[in-house]
C-alpha cells in the first residue's frame, strides 16, 4: 500500500471518529513544558467566574488575539518515510511549528485486534497540557498516557483504549483526566497519580454511546459536560447530537440539556460560557457558538465551516476550531467578533486542536 493510499484512508477514519458518534437509544433518552517562548498571557481579572458574554467581549477588546501556542496532533512524513502521527506546538506570534516531546514518534503500529482498531498510521495523538502546563496526556496507540510536559517520565494510564474519539481532557483541578473510546462509545475519567484508577462514566444510565466528556470549571468537580448522539444523521443514526451538563450524587439527577444539535461543549477556563459546535445549514455543517447557560439559543463570533475539535484561549477571549479539511486552523475572536485563518505548515493533518500557554 502506497504512502498516499495510507494517509486517505487513515484521514477517512479519522473524520469518522471525529465527526460520526454512535446512535443514543433515543433523543430523549439521551439527555446523557515543553518551555514556551511566547510572551507570557495577561491573567484573567480574579472576577471572571460570573463574567457574562457581553462583559467577556468587553475585556477582551483590551487583549490582542493571538497569544501563546496550539498543541495539536498532526500528520506528517517522517525521515524515514513514513506516515506518522505526532504532538506539535505551533506559536500563534511567529507561526514556528515544533514537536511538543523530546522523543522520536513510535514507528510501529499494535497488533492487529489488540488495540487502535482500524489506525493505519503510527504514533501518538489527542495530546492534552494540564492546566498548570507541567504534564501532558497522550495516547500513543497501545495505551493513554502522561508524562512530564517534555515528554519524559512517561506513565501507562490505560491500555485498554481501543480509538481516541475527541482529545483528552484535563480537569481543572489537574488530578485527572477524561476521554471517549469511539469504538465502545464509552467515558472514562482516570486519576493521574498512583494508583492511576480509570473509571467508567455514564452520566445517564439509558446512553448508548457519547462523543466527549469534559470538566466544567471549579468548583464543579463532581460535574460532566458531554455530547451524545450522531453529528449528522442518516439511516443508521437517526439521532442528532446534543450537549449535557451531568452531576454525580445520590441518586439519579438528570442532565441538563446545554444545547440542542450541539457537540463538543466546552466551559471557559475563566467564566461560566461554554461553547460547543452546533450543526446548521443544509447541507448540514458545524459552527461554533457560545451560551451563558444551557439552553440559550447559540451566539456565533463568525462564520465559517469548520470540522470537530473545539477549545478556549487560556484567557477565555477566544475559540480553535479545524477548517473543514481538517488541514488548518481558524481562531474566532470573541471581543471583534471575527476568524482568522491559521495556515499549519510542514503537515498533512491538523486534528485536536488545544490552546495553551
Amino acid at each position: 500500500m502506497t504512502p498516499r493510499i495510507r494517509l486517505v484512508l487513515a484521514i477517512t477514519l479519522v473524520v469518522i471518529g471525529l465527526t460520526l458518534v454512535g446512535c443514543a437509544s433515543s433523543q430523549q433518552s439521551a439527555a446523557p513544558t515543553a518551555v514556551s517562548t511566547s510572551p507570557a498571557q495577561p491573567q484573567s481579572p480574579a472576577d471572571t467566574s460570573a463574567e457574562s458574554l457581553e462583559a467577556t467581549r468587553a475585556r477582551c477588546a483590551r487583549e490582542p488575539l493571538e497569544q501563546g501556542r496550539i498543541l495539536f496532533t498532526g500528520a506528517f512524513t517522517d525521515t524515514d518515510q513514513q506516515l506518522k502521527y505526532d504532538l506539535f506546538y505551533l506559536n500563534l506570534q511567529t507561526r514556528a511549528l515544533r514537536r511538543a516531546l523530546d522523543f522520536p514518534t513510535p514507528d510501529r503500529l499494535p497488533a492487529a485486534g489488540n488495540t487502535a482498531q482500524g489506525l493505519l498510521i503510527p504514533g501518538r495523538v489527542g495530546g492534552s497540557l494540564s492546566p498548570d502546563g507541567k504534564r501532558i496526556a497522550y495516547f500513543d496507540m497501545t495505551g493513554v498516557i502522561v508524562a512530564d510536559a517534555d515528554g519524559s517520565n512517561p506513565q501507562t494510564i490505560d491500555t485498554s483504549l481501543l480509538r481516541l474519539s475527541d482529545n483528552i481532557q484535563w480537569s481543572p483541578d489537574g488530578a485527572r483526566i477524561a476521554y471517549v473510546d469511539f469504538v465502545s462509545g464509552t467515558a472514562r475519567i482516570a486519576e493521574v497519580r498512583p494508583p492511576f484508577q480509570v473509571l467508567d462514566v455514564q452520566p445517564d444510565i439509558r446512553i448508548l454511546n457519547i462523543s466527549s466528556l469534559s470538566f466544567p470549571g471549579p468548583p464543579l468537580q463532581t460535574r460532566w459536560l458531554y455530547s451524545a448522539g450522531c453529528t449528522f444523521l442518516s439511516s443508521q443514526c437517526p439521532w442528532r447530537t446534543n450537549a449535557y451538563l451531568a452531576r454525580s450524587g445520590e441518586g439519579y439527577v438528570p442532565p441538563k440539556l446545554v444545547g440542542s444539535n450541539a457537540t463538543m461543549p466546552r466551559q471557559s477556563p475563566v467564566s461560566g460560557l461554554i461553547a460547543a459546535l452546533w450543526v446548521s445549514g443544509d447541507p448540514p455543517y458545524l459552527r461554533p457558538g457560545v451560551i451563558e447557560s444551557p439552553g440559550d439559543q447559540p451566539w456565533t463570533p463568525a462564520e465559517a465551516l469548520v470540522s470537530a475539535g473545539l477549545s478556549w484561549s487560556p484567557n477565555g477571549c477566544a475559540l480553535v476550531s479545524q477548517t473543514l479539511d481538517q488541514r488548518d486552523l481558524f481562531l474566532f475572536d470573541l471581543a471583534r467578533a471575527t476568524v482568522t485563518f491559521v495556515d499549519v505548515p510542514d503537515t498533512l493533518q491538523s486534528l485536536h486542536p488545544q490552546w495553551v500557554r
